[in-house]
């Protein structure tokens, strides 16, 4: 539990640049209408990252929003990566309402749930108790570099 909040904590006080680059694609293809042309390629996601900029120059974008599309504009010059699969964007768009700092608390939430569940299935499998499972899910959390890169 204690390892669960520390990465709730962890991943909530950052911006969020990798996950930013999954939102503002379904975001993009959401609000595009010719959905035909695509999100890979570079033609495609010089395209994702002029909407970035439209999107960051905005008044009524936040903080962390805007933190975090400045970074990966400068990052990928300028550009937005697109480095997902359809299948992960599909998941993500389903999590998301179009409102970032909202859908990030879900996506983190997820995330960690998605964790627990996923060591505990394995704990399960490998006939584990449940206390061994228990600080599976702990000891695979926080120090796991992996993880913690992908929450935040």
């Amino acid at each position: 539990m204690a390892t669960s909040w520390c990465a709730w904590r962890l991943a909530t006080s950052v911006s969020g640049l990798d996950y930013y680059a999954f939102w503002e694609t379904v975001r993009f293809s959401r609000e595009t209408a010719s959905k035909a042309n695509g999100i890979y390629g570079p033609t495609n996601q010089r395209r994702l990252g002029l909407a970035a900029e439209r999107t960051v120059a905005s008044a009524r974008t936040g903080v962390r929003q805007t933190e975090a599309a400045s970074s990966n504009l400068r990052l990928y010059e300028g550009r937005i990566e697109t480095l997902a699969t359809p299948f992960f964007y599909a998941v993500v768009s389903i999590l998301m309402i179009g409102e970032y700092e909202r859908d990030i608390y879900v996506f983190v939430g997820a995330s960690l749930a998605a964790h627990a569940i996923g060591v505990a299935l394995l704990g399960r499998m490998l006939r584990y108790s449940a206390t061994l499972t228990a600080w599976g899910i702990g000891a695979l959390g926080l120090p796991f570099l992996p993880f913690c890169s992908n929450l935040s």
